[in-house]
């Protein structure tokens, strides 16, 4: 019996943790406790007698001892203070601060695990010091800023960002950042993991990370101007038979209808049946590219967005989003693309024809951004799969945006964005099981 009012405490315990009180609503608590816990009621009105008598649970008991209606309050046993929050506390009270000071610093000691007396001293004498200099520092990289005061609390830096609660030196972290923003043309995991001494897969978790961080802190502002626009099929490649053929006009047109949909010259013609299942995983990279004002410097801000077909249904709706009205778009005679004109000065090129016409009209910016993803897709990462495309078309939206920037100043760019980011959602606890479990799809 006492094992059994051990698990009914436990679970009320684990219930209440959503009330700072530690309330239950006492509706319907028997049948979830039969459920959950034992399915024998006249045991767990003897366990919750137990409980309220030894005040662990407090409510309004009917006949025979069961809660009726209203609210239990769960008397939750204290928090032991882990050893580390007290040194803080400490190295806090020793400090010649006010007590506005030590109050407001106080909660800090929660991602203090695995620092000294000696660390925690030397961070805050950092962040007092950051505190007494900010003015000067007005405007600088945030990361670099840091470093300069809280160096030797490097720990601290990662908290709340996709790398908290990391196992890595924060040496190679900085040097797996450095592999990720000095590769134009993405970072291999195999060929980085090695060089780096750690993991194939925690370089792959890692990369991944910064990815997400670029997607998530990617400037959405509509654009304007000169937008060039432009879909790339990614995912879902068609296989090869085992044995080669003659090349006949079917074969070709399956090529054709394998490489992009709509492409058949001609609707009897189907995809082979070992490609219709890889053909679901199909995916549109929409590029829209804003081109700069000075003339020879290509693009200057790149937004991608992730569409199930590159139909007017998928396109037009993320355009409308993302570019402002007015702009002038120039794309090639897409049908999905054809009704522009109801909102934007729409220029076209016909790449049957031309790739750029008489007047200069091209989408050779666009074709950039896939040339650059494509060498990466088939180069680099052997393959994308539907539910990260996002991700990594956000890479390389990143990649061409910085180009003109140097190592070090893509390096502070990458950092900013890591440390705005907040926790990952798609990649902490990936190794153990957690999946995103969807896509970012428009």
């Amino acid at each position: 019996m006492p094992d059994l009012h051990e698990r009914v405490y436990a679970w009320l315990c684990k219930k209440s943790k959503g009330s700072a009180a530690g309330k239950l609503r006492c509706s319907g608590i028997l049948d979830k406790l039969r459920t959950e816990v034992v399915n024998d009621p006249v045991s767990l009105r003897k366990a919750l007698i137990h409980l309220r008598t030894e005040q662990l649970v407090e409510y309004a008991a009917g006949q025979h001892g069961e809660p009726i209606s209203g609210f239990m309050t769960v008397v939750r046993p204290q928090q032991e203070v882990p050893p580390y929050v007290e040194t803080w506390s400490a190295v806090l009270g020793d400090a010649p601060l006010s007590e506005a000071d030590k109050f407001a610093l106080l909660p800090v000691g929660g991602a203090m695990e695995g620092f000294s007396a000696e660390d925690m001293k030397t961070l805050l004498n950092g962040l007092v010091r950051l505190r007494a200099n900010q003015a000067q520092h007005f405007g600088e990289q945030v990361f670099s800023v840091s470093a300069m005061y809280l160096m030797g609390s490097s720990k601290l830096l990662t908290t709340g960002t996709p790398f908290a609660n990391r196992k890595l030196p924060f040496k190679q972290l900085m040097l797996l950042i450095y592999e990720f923003v000095s590769s134009p043309k993405g970072c291999s995991t195999n060929a980085t993991h090695p060089k780096l001494e750690m993991t194939c897969r925690t370089a792959y978790q890692n990369f991944s990370k910064l990815r997400e961080a670029i997607y998530e802190q990617a400037d959405l502002t509509p654009l304007s101007g000169t937008v060039q626009i432009d879909g790339g099929h990614f995912c879902g490649k068609p296989r090869r038979p085992r044995k080669r053929a003659k090349s006949t006009s079917s074969i070709v047109n399956n090529k054709l209808r394998n490489r992009k949909a709509g492409m058949v010259p001609n609707g009897t013609t189907h995809l082979e049946p070992w490609n219709q299942e890889k053909f679901k995983n199909r995916r549109i990279v929409l590029t829209m590219r804003q081109l700069s004002n000075v003339r020879g410097q290509g693009a200057e801000r790149t937004i991608v967005r992730i569409i199930m077909a590159e139909k007017a249904q998928h396109v037009l709706p993320v355009i409308k989003k993302y570019v402002c009205p007015g702009a002038t778009i120039q794309t090639d005679e897409g049908h999905a693309y054809s009704s522009l004109i109801a909102w934007y000065n729409h220029e076209t090129v016909c790449h049957s024809v031309e790739y750029s016409t008489d007047t200069g009209v091209n989408n050779n910016q666009a074709e950039s951004f896939f040339g650059r993803m494509r060498r990466a897709e088939y180069g680099t990462y052997h393959g994308m799969r539907p539910q990260y495309l996002a991700f990594y078309a956000s890479e390389f939206a990143w990649r061409e945006d910085t180009r003109p920037l140097s190592l070090g100043q893509k390096f502070d760019d990458i950092l900013g964005k890591v440390l705005r980011c907040g926790l990952s959602k798609a990649w902490r606890g990936y190794f153990q099981g957690n999946r995103l479990g969807l896509e970012y799809l428009g």
